[in-house]
């Protein structure tokens, strides 16, 4: 290994430098050069990497001259997308004669509006559109392809979107109806309208603890019955609780219980009389507080 192999940056060059100087290195050796730990061997080393550093920015500064030339041709440096792949020869991003127009397809099924995330990830599966593991392609990755500009003839670039010079898969317009699918598909689902079951989420069942919930059965002579049952959601537990419970024998059951500790007709009537004086208390307060 050469000394400028060894750092190329500030830091690693200070940090071999210190070990050198603290003593725990006593030399370095290289093909070519060797240094001791004297005051010309570490500023010979320190040369060394500076040269080492000198090179490795040039060289970055060279490779982002070059990544800006080729955007400015519309030129993506980077993997080609789901649809595209990377022409080594000429260093293009070309179309995949294989799967182009199955991906236009996905992305023309689903600017309709037709078509959830998880839909139109069983689409592309039914298609051959896979991942590395023959699975699926991940939600995320779906809703990356869906967003993505290569696809109507552009790219972005460190946040910039930059006209491109390969073929496009998709028109403009097709890809703004994409996104505003998108925007619809990620509105919550409108709830649905309520089933009328009086005391649904009102009580649980006294054997397991879990919830109780209704059903409605519709007779042959169109009769409705509304019945309430347990659950049975419990696995470590079995419950006996089989029986279904008309909604009527239900109301019978919680009137009877809150009879039980109801308050007396007279006391009503004092709880009441009191509530009056105070409300007629309040208004009064109100009043003053206003009229100063």
């Amino acid at each position: 290994m050469e000394s400028d192999r060894l750092a190329r940056n500030s830091i690693d060059g200070g940090r071999v430098i210190c070990l050198v100087d603290t003593g725990k290195k006593t030399s370095l050796k290289f093909p070519i050069f060797w240094f001791e730990a004297t005051p010309q061997g570490k500023f010979m080393l320190s040369v060394a990497f500076g040269q080492a550093k000198y090179y490795t920015d040039n060289l970055r500064e060279n490779i982002l001259r070059g990544i800006r030339q080729k955007i400015r041709r519309g030129e993506l440096s980077a993997k080609a997308p789901l649809g595209y792949f990377n022409e080594p020869r000429l260093r293009t991003i070309e179309p995949d004669p294989k799967i182009f127009k199955k991906v236009k397809t996905i992305l023309e099924a689903f600017a309709a509006g037709q078509y959830t995330l998880t839909a139109i990830q069983r689409k592309m599966f039914s298609l051959g559109l896979v991942g590395k593991d023959g699975k699926p392609p991940h939600l995320s990755t779906i809703q990356k392809i869906l967003t993505n500009p290569f696809y109507y003839g552009h790219f972005r670039y460190r946040g910039e979107i930059h006209q491109g010079s390969h073929k496009p898969m998709i028109s403009k317009k097709l890809f703004d109806q994409i996104q505003e699918a998108l925007i619809t598909n990620g509105k919550p689902r409108k709830k649905r309208g309520p089933k009328n079951f009086q005391f649904l989420n009102f009580a649980v069942c006294g054997e397991c603890g879990y919830a109780i919930t209704a059903e409605r059965h519709i007779k042959k002579s169109g009769l409705k019955f509304v019945y309430y049952r347990c659950t049975h959601k419990s696995k470590t537990q079995n419950c006996s609780q089989t029986r279904f419970l008309r909604e009527e024998e239900l109301a019978k059951q919680i009137k009877e219980t809150c009879q039980k500790v109801s308050l007396p007709n007279d006391w009503r009537e004092k709880f009441l009389a009191k509530l009056e004086v105070e409300s007629a208390e309040t208004r009064c307060s109100s009043e003053l507080f206003a009229a100063r």
